[in-house]
């Protein structure tokens, strides 16, 4: 079969092609030059790379071209595409840590971007967190990507205080209703099993995209977690995959999505929180609002997102409907100042008054929250004790 390629070198140097991938199903052959690349279930590519311009070629299989944007997503429902924020092209990332690349291509990015946000905090005196592993979990390329944020200073204190309050209400939650189970999902980077005091018999399930499960076990292979860790490599839009992931679900369950929902689908939020099995769920709901007020918008980061996400009052209606209530909840606006009201005051005391953030509205639902859903069994209801 001849291979289609680009229509000029004008074109091959004004529009760099930059193939970006996950999992091991197919190869990529683009132009003239072979892409020895892992790419996801979904092909996913820049925008201006046309699928006529792309040649799959399968394990032990023959190279055939891309047919057309249906078959390039794998989708059934021909109006899924046209949802999408690039029309049928976007970008899913590359765990490959060494990519020079420091753009933020797909949500997988976010993690490396995240635990370059913990390491940087570690390394300050006055840091709301301590996290040994984050420095390696990140690498030169998660630390990369963190300087090309023009709000990285804010949106550094923003995941510190994240990560502080899910760090208290997990290790909270995990004692006060004995939980046995953690599903935590799109893990990413997450170093939680290795640096809480966690219960020695937890079981704790990481599940996120294979290639990332196997960056982190290559970085902490000679670490041990303090509980009992286990991986599942699943898709937590597939209908079939999120039924490998609630069986986890043993005894008293706890569902943690941190940084996650508010990248998904609309409708994948709500399947999510209507089939889940678990007993209590944390989760970080962040307002729009909140992020311009305090100049924390990375336009990086929002151009990651599903078209039909859900900011993070949308995200606590959806749960809602499916019969989450909230237990806990630890404002980014109220319950910050308590244990950062000197770093707050020390990150805007040099900026001109109009530039300082307003104080936002008592009805802000910015923070963590942590639901639980008395509709389950008694037997499994937190709410009939």
């Amino acid at each position: 079969m001849k291979r289609q390629g680009l229509h000029s070198e004008n074109r091959r140097k004004s529009q760099p092609v930059r193939i970006l991938a996950q999992w091991p199903h197919v190869s990529v052959r683009l132009g003239r030059e072979q892409r020895a690349r892992q790419i996801a279930g979904r092909l996913h590519v820049v925008p201006q790379i046309q699928p006529s311009e792309i040649i799959l070629v399968e394990p032990r299989g023959q190279p055939r071209p891309v047919q057309c944007e249906q078959q390039q997503y794998r989708q059934n429902k021909p109006d899924t595409v046209a949802k999408m924020r690039h029309h049928s092209i976007v970008t899913y990332g590359n765990m490959n840590p060494m990519q020079p690349d420091p753009e933020i291509a797909h949500v997988s990015d976010t993690a490396l971007l995240t635990a370059a946000a913990r390491a940087l905090e570690t390394e300050r005196p006055d840091g709301l967190i301590r996290d040994p592993f984050a420095a390696q979990l990140a690498g030169g390329r998660g630390m990369a990507i963190f300087k090309t944020i023009k709000a990285g200073e804010r949106l550094l204190f923003g995941m510190a205080i994240r990560t502080r309050f899910l760090d208290r209400l997990v290790t909270e939650t995990v004692e006060a209703h004995a939980i046995q189970t953690v599903l935590c999902l799109g893990a990413g980077l997450d170093s939680r099993p290795w640096r809480l005091p966690l219960p020695a018999g937890l079981r704790w399930v990481e599940v996120d995209f294979r290639p990332m499960l196997d960056y982190k076990d290559s970085i902490l292979a000679g670490s041990t977690p303090t509980c009992r860790r286990k991986t599942l490599a699943a898709d937590v839009t597939d209908p079939a995959d999120r039924g490998l992931i609630w069986a986890e679900a043993q005894g008293p369950t706890l569902v943690i999505t941190e940084g996650l929902l508010m990248y998904l689908p609309a409708p994948a939020v709500a399947a999510l929180a209507a089939t889940s099995s678990a007993q209590y769920w944390l989760l970080e709901a962040v307002t729009a609002d909140l992020l311009r007020n305090v100049g924390a918008y990375s336009q990086s980061v929002q151009n990651v997102r599903a078209e039909d996400h859900l900011e993070g009052g949308e995200i606590l209606d959806v749960m809602s409907r499916q019969g989450w209530i909230g237990m806990r909840h630890l404002n980014y606006s109220t319950d910050l100042m308590a244990v950062a009201a000197e770093r707050v005051f020390n990150m805007f005391r040099d900026l001109p008054q109009d530039q300082i953030p307003k104080p936002q509205s008592a009805s802000d639902v910015s923070g963590v929250h942590l639901l639980c859903r008395p509709g389950l069994p008694a037997s499994q209801n937190p709410l009939s004790s």
